[in-house]
């Protein structure tokens, strides 16, 4: 019989190497645990949807690759909800009502918000960005919305065309930092794209009633309220801004309605009648 060969030796090194490979392991592993477990290929021709699905408790998010450390992508990578308590109110106080949710994203507000109105109610979803726009559409389809009204736009006083900035100087995109512009912008500018505006009026038909209008839209809130005056004269709905309009604006025209600035939630101005 063949006499088996001795294994080598073990060394001093690799036995003291052994517990640091474990304890290396271990924070890998606990580093990425919530993090999608592939990349996206640098490279890929620009009109491919560079994106990762992630979930929580209300649902799945397709979300931008380049962007996954922002907020909102960071919290459904772990699980949570960004904003939730913004959320949460937007829901306990649309009893039958509509909603009109401007600064969609990638939707990361649409499952919950879907899910937590009334029967026959809508959600009448806005975002210029095109490609938040597309990944918000793929939110809507991987939870089966089909409550959802979502329009590639931004909200204004007066239905037009303007430029939206969707990538800084450095070419760094900006995601749901995009932002209307009120000057004009040659259609090649870097970082600079067209896109249609819409006025909350127009979109949302006369008969339909609104309990809840929030608004994220990077500092054109005093535009798409001035565009969404005749529905909130109508409708007197709550008003959600994350920027507030100048003072005179409020109390020419949300004051003499009955509204006042109740409170704050998730930094997010809160009206109420």
């Amino acid at each position: 019989m063949r006499e088996r060969e001795n294994p080598a030796p073990k060394t001093l090194l690799s036995e003291l190497s052994k517990p640091f490979a474990r304890a290396r392991r271990r924070y890998i592993k606990r580093k990425y645990r919530n993090q999608p477990r592939f990349r996206a290929f640098p490279g890929v021709d620009g009109q491919v949807l560079d994106a990762c699905i992630a979930h929580n408790h209300f649902g799945a998010y397709c979300v931008p690759w380049h962007l996954r450390k922002r907020p909102a992508a960071r919290k459904v990578f772990a699980g949570t909800a960004y904003e939730e308590a913004t959320i949460n109110l937007m829901v306990g106080e649309c009893n039958e009502g509509d909603m009109v949710h401007a600064g969609t994203f990638f939707g990361d507000f649409l499952p919950a918000l879907s899910r937590g109105v009334e029967s026959g109610a809508a959600i009448w979803a806005f975002e210029p960005n095109r490609e938040s726009f597309r990944c918000a559409d793929l939110t809507c389809r991987l939870n089966n919305l089909n409550n959802v009204q979502l329009e590639h736009a931004g909200l204004g006083a007066e239905m037009s065309e303007l430029a939206i900035r969707i990538a800084d100087e450095g070419g760094r995109r900006l995601g749901g930092k995009s932002h209307l512009l009120a000057e004009s912008y040659e259609d090649q500018a870097a970082g600079v794209e067209q896109v249609r505006v819409v006025t909350v009026d127009e979109a949302v038909p006369a008969e339909r009633s609104v309990s809840v209008v929030q608004l994220d839209v990077e500092g054109f809130e005093t535009q798409a309220l001035a565009g969404a005056m005749g529905t909130i004269t109508r409708c007197r709905p709550l008003i959600i801004l994350e920027t507030l309009p100048p003072q005179n604006w409020i109390d020419e025209n949300l004051v003499p309605l009955g509204y006042h600035m109740a409170e704050m939630v998730d930094r997010n101005f809160v009206f109420r009648i």
